[in-house]
C-alpha cells in the first residue's frame, strides 16, 4: 500500500520507512505462537548452520535457489525469515495528521477501519521515541 484515504479526505502516504504516523502491531493472540515459532526456527537454523546444511534448510523452508545463491550471512537469513513471518501476522496502523483518526488494518490485509479520538485532533500516538539502536534493546 502506498496511499490510504482517511474518512476526512486526507491522503495518508506510506512511501518510506520510519513514518511518525505509522506503526505495526502483533495481535495478542499471535504473540506467544510467534515467539514460540521464533525459538523453534532459530534452533532449527542454528542446527543447520552447525551441520553445514544451511542451503538445504533454506530450500526445505521454501526459499528458491536464487535466494540460496545469494550466500547471505546467517544474521541476514534469520532476519529475513523472522521478518517475513512477522509481516504475515502483523497489521498496520496509521494516524491521520489532519483529523487524528487512527486507521487500523483489519485481518483482511489492505482493508482498514477508522477510530476517532476524543480530541478530534492529531495526537501523535504512533510517534515513538527517537530511533532505537539494536544495542539499546
Amino acid at each position: 500500500m502506498s496511499k490510504l484515504a482517511c474518512t476526512c479526505g486526507k491522503i495518508i502516504s506510506d512511501v518510506s520507512d520510519s513514518l511518525p504516523y505509522k506503526a505495526s502491531f502483533l495481535p495478542d493472540v499471535n504473540c506467544n505462537p510467534f515467539f514460540d515459532w521464533v525459538i523453534d526456527e532459530t534452533q532449527s537454523f542454528v542446527t543447520a548452520a552447525v551441520n553445514g546444511s544451511v542451503d538445504e534448510w533454506l530450500l526445505q523452508k521454501g526459499y528458491g535457489q536464487g535466494y540460496v545463491d545469494l550466500k547471505l550471512s546467517h544474521g541476514s537469513i534469520i532476519h529475513d525469515h523472522i521478518h517475513t513471518k512477522y509481516l504475515s501476522l502483523s497489521r498496520d496502523i496509521f494516524e491521520c495528521k489532519e483529523c487524528g483518526r487512527v486507521l487500523v488494518e483489519l485481518s483482511t490485509k489492505n482493508q482498514f477501519t477508522a477510530y476517532t479520538p476524543d480530541s478530534g485532533s492529531y495526537n501523535r500516538v504512533l510517534d515513538g521515541e527517537p530511533p532505537v539502536d539494536a544495542e539499546d534493546l
